[in-house]
């Protein structure tokens, strides 16, 4: 009867070990490493998105406003893992790498959506466009959408909720990279859910 037990515990204890292991590792398809993916939500914003993870994946840090006019109310930063783990080793002074980035701003003039992209240029680089504007919806609500230029180039979406305005931006370096390939699911996992104070 003991052996029988002790064989079963064993068998109980490589059961969990291994599944813990399998949980560990990244999934396979035949075209490489699925990313995983996690949601960011912020009732205060009053939005939520996903986002890959992992090695593979990119690193999210909100960031408080510095603008001096309490325009801005917070900043989402997705960069990519392997350039977090590398921006320690950029020299001062120097640009950081591409990311995608989610600026929520103040609507307080209640401006409707085009209005305000192009009256608050600093915040919608709507002035630096390369292409056309674009009318899109996200969530189902009304967006605008085109690219621009600047230290990098970048598709950018605008859309007002409530009393806010976000600014969805993609840096990218090239048109293939997966910083410009991932910018598009995350604008379609954007939610716009209920606000708290």
């Amino acid at each position: 009867m003991k052996k029988e037990v002790s064989i079963f515990l064993t068998i109980a204890v490589v059961a969990v070990v291994g599944y813990g292991i399998v949980q560990l590792l990244p999934d396979k398809t035949d075209e490489g490493v699925i990313k995983k993916q996690d949601m960011y939500g912020n009732a205060e914003l009053g939005f939520a998105f996903e986002y890959p993870t992992g090695a593979n994946g990119y690193v999210l840090e909100e960031r408080d406003p510095l603008d001096i006019e309490d325009i801005v109310v917070r900043t989402v930063t997705l960069m990519r893992s392997e350039d977090y783990v590398n921006i320690k080793n950029i020299p001062i002074g120097s640009e950081g790498p591409p990311m995608i980035s989610v600026m929520v701003v103040k609507n307080d003039k209640k401006q409707p959506l085009r209005t305000w992209a192009e009256s608050a240029i600093a915040f919608s680089n709507i002035h630096l466009k390369t292409t056309d504007v674009v009318e899109t919806t996200i969530n189902g609500i009304q967006a605008i959408r085109y690219m621009a230029d600047g230290l990098y180039a970048s598709d950018t979406a605008v859309v007002i909720h409530g009393e806010y305005a976000y600014v969805f931006t993609g840096q990218f370096l090239d048109a293939q990279s997966d910083l410009r390939n991932d910018f598009q699911p995350l604008l379609d996992s954007v939610r716009f859910i209920p606000k708290t104070n």
